[in-house]
């Protein structure tokens, strides 16, 4: 497992730099035609090889490619050659698949080989010192021609046919236990290339590296991945490469290659400081200052978090306050309400029994007064007993139920007591009725007419009207009561 440093767990990349310990570069692949003088060539390289090829096989597809070069690719990734020497014959035995599916075999690399930009062969027994600044790591492979399954067999046949028009490409895979920085620049118009090596102290530049999300770049240095204790794990048949940022571009015919060749250096060195410099609005800061204004805005953070708490526990408290105000509002407009509701029924109550109360009242002064008038009626009764006939008694009591007691009591004065003799005088009577209607003809009868005024008070005093039929009363009497008893005395006589 790749080890991680300090910076690189403050920067939480370390799963990224654990996860990324395997990497895969597409190579051409060329198609081999074994004639007499690559025969030889061959024979020599497979013999120099740590594995035999058995070549020449019929069921066999024979193939080779270049695995890697030292150098510095297109990914940043970069290939020391200590490291490339080291690991020339890991490819041998390797499985070849089709389509990076590791399931599916169908073939395996046979030999593997340094070889230098010429094509010689590098000697195994050559030191570390001896070595050339770039070479190349040269592997053969072969494909399994005869398939039984006849699908297998027809898919064979094609990628062999497509080989030959150049239609595939071989993607090595690479597993690799470490990395360090491999550093560039200029410096007098000439390009320096150094190796600084991955700690704690340095980890910072991990996240610069193009792979894991940077630049490449950082304060004017260019940064590539040097891949430590690496080891070739496979190769894989591809039409296009699983991950495009893999394919190698030095690879090609035209002999295009990026050499590295660097000795190790230290920070001070490269005048790199162990603190970060950090790019922000186009001013570059250190990793020092960096963390004092981080300090700086996390204390603001702080307080302006404290603060809005503050306020927030206060406005929680008037929040309550509030709330507590308004359920006793809320109690006492309810009761407010209770006792309206209930005042209004007492006065819808009052007003009901002052209603019956009044009517009362009417029925009983209504019955007061028919009492008084039966009373007042039955005196005036008696006292007209004495004067005239009963059946004159209810006429005149009609017809001055209304008049004053002081006007009833002068109307009754003004009648003639009953005769003893009446009775014996009844026959005369009944001879003077003829000339008593004739006369009544003649008379005055305005006393038929006369009737008391409505509502008329009844108390001691007179007024112009009481006069007035009191007069007429009078006259009344005088030209037919008291005529007629003359008139009576008269035939007594």
């Amino acid at each position: 497992m790749i080890p991680v440093y300090k910076y690189e767990v403050e920067d939480k990349i370390c799963d990224k730099v654990q996860a990324s310990a395997s990497i895969a570069y597409t190579s051409e692949v060329k198609n081999v035609h074994i004639n007499t003088n690559q025969l030889l060539k061959l024979k020599q390289f497979l013999e120099s090889s740590t594995a035999n090829a058995n070549p020449n096989q019929f069921d066999l597809y024979y193939l080779e490619s270049i695995l890697a070069s030292v150098g510095w690719n297109h990914n940043d990734d970069v290939f020391d050659r200590a490291e490339v020497w080291n690991a020339r014959s890991t490819p041998v035995d390797k499985p070849f698949n089709y389509m990076h599916n590791e399931t599916d075999i169908i073939g395996h690399l046979t030999s593997s080989k340094a070889v230098d930009f010429e094509g010689n062969i590098i000697s195994n027994d050559i030191t570390l010192q001896e070595l050339p600044t770039q070479f190349d790591i040269v592997v053969g492979s072969v494909l399994y021609k005869k398939w039984a399954d006849s699908k297998l067999q027809e898919r064979i046949d094609k990628i062999i046919a497509e080989i030959i028009d150049n239609k595939w490409c071989v993607s090595m895979e690479c597993l690799f236990r470490n990395f360090d920085y491999a550093i560039k620049y200029e410096k007098d118009g000439a390009e320096i290339q150094k190796i600084l090596a991955r700690s704690d102290d340095t980890s910072f530049l991990t996240k610069h590296l193009r792979i894991y999300g940077g630049t490449g770049e950082y304060s004017g240095y260019r940064i590539g991945r040097l891949l430590r204790n690496f080891t070739f794990s496979g190769k894989g048949l591809v039409d296009n490469p699983a991950n495009p940022r893999s394919h190698i571009t030095s690879f090609n015919e035209s002999g295009e290659k990026s050499s590295f060749v660097a000795a190790a250096a230290t920070m001070q060195e490269l005048n790199i400081s162990k603190e970060e410099k950090i790019m922000a609005n186009e001013v570059v800061y250190t990793k020092e200052q960096y963390d004092a204004l981080k300090a700086e805005l996390d204390q603001f953070k702080t307080a302006s978090q404290q603060a809005a708490q503050k306020e927030v526990d206060g406005l929680k408290v008037q929040i309550d306050e509030l709330t507590k105000t308004n359920k006793t509002l809320s109690t006492e407009l309810e009761a407010s309400k209770e006792v309206s509701e209930a005042k209004a029924q007492k006065v819808i109550a009052l007003e009901t029994e002052l209603s019956e109360i009044t009517e009362k009242l009417t029925k009983a002064e209504e019955s007061i007064k028919e009492s008084e008038m039966k009373a007042i009626n039955a005196s005036r009764r008696a006292l007209l007993l004495d004067r005239v006939d009963a059946e004159k008694v209810e006429v005149l009591v009609q017809k001055f139920a209304n008049a004053s007691q002081e006007m009833f009591d002068a109307l009754v004065d003004s009648l003639p007591k009953k005769s003893d003799s009446a009775e014996k005088n009844k026959k005369k009577d009944d001879k003077m009725e003829e000339e008593e209607e004739e006369s009544d003809a003649e008379v005055n009868t305005d006393i038929d007419d006369a009737k008391a005024e409505d509502n008329v008070n009844m108390s001691s005093g007179s007024t112009q009207e009481e006069e007035t039929i009191r007069s007429k009363a009078a006259n009344w009497f005088s030209t037919n009561v008291l005529r007629t008893m003359n008139k009576k005395k008269e035939g007594e006589i």
